[in-house]
């Protein structure tokens, strides 16, 4: 989405990426896709890029959980002289399930991997560990911690690579 004019403002890159996801989500539900890492990139009035990367433990086409996931990160983004062009892409999408319209349920499922996306896109991904239960007759023994269920990546547009388990 190429701007009018340049921007800095986190309310009005916030606005911009609300609605980029917005118009990214109805493609995703077109397609019964959902989607599981985003790459946001801003580009400045000076020729540089910053790319934002998040991940999502569910795949999912919901504009405004998603951009509360950008919301931190974007605050962090030294703007310069402004910004003047913004682009959003789906790197890993999943199939997904139309959903019924009306009485709107979250699983405990659901809530659980919105909690481990928040933690994962402040804390790091590598720094997010699940309880695996296993069979042992040692108390002690019975779970290991693995990484959470997220999608394996592909390579990032911008060359950099990726340090995210799966």
């Amino acid at each position: 989405m190429s701007l009018a004019e340049p921007i800095g403002l986190t309310a009005d890159v916030m606005a911009g990426v609300e609605h980029l996801l917005a118009w990214l989500c109805d493609k995703l539900a077109a397609n019964h896709m959902g989607v599981r890492w985003l790459c946001f990139e801003l580009h400045r009035v000076d020729k540089e890029t910053v790319t934002i990367e998040i991940g999502l433990a569910r795949a999912m086409r919901e504009p405004k959980a998603m951009a509360a996931l950008f919301r931190k990160q974007v605050d962090e983004v030294d703007s310069g002289f402004g910004i003047d062009a913004l682009r959003i892409e789906a790197i890993v999408t999943e199939p997904l399930a139309p959903q019924q319209i009306g009485d709107m349920r979250i699983t405990q499922a659901d809530e659980l991997s919105d909690l481990i996306s928040r933690l994962g896109n402040r804390l790091g991904f590598e720094h997010v560990l699940c309880f695996l239960p296993v069979e042992s007759q040692l108390p002690e023994r019975t779970f290991r911690l693995v990484p959470p269920p997220i999608a394996r990546q592909a390579p990032c547009p911008t060359g950099r690579a990726r340090g995210v388990p799966c």
